[in-house]
């Protein structure tokens, strides 16, 4: 993975702010598939009842120690979409 430095991200989100889109779209033809693990937290019910904050308010965040990253696969970006705004 490469990051683009300040200036550049700059001059291209200037120049086409839809840059990021065509590189994933162009990566993705290429056959250079971008791919993340996938992790969850899993918290009983009966903890979520008097964990110490709501453990649905999305500005929290989980403690690792308590509640363990599980990985439960991977998310792979292997085609590109169709036609965006095909009407059936």
């Amino acid at each position: 993975m490469k990051n683009l430095d300040v200036e550049l991200a700059a001059k291209l989100a200037g120049e086409n702010p839809d840059y990021h889109i065509e590189d994933l779209f162009n990566a993705i033809d290429k056959g250079d598939f971008p791919a993340w693990k996938l992790y969850v937290q899993i918290m009983p019910l009966e903890d979520a009842k008097t964990y110490r904050f709501d453990p649905f308010d999305i500005t929290k965040v989980w403690s690792q120690k308590e509640y363990p990253l599980i990985e439960v696969g991977h998310m792979v970006l292997n085609r590109n979409p169709g036609q965006l705004f095909y009407r059936c």
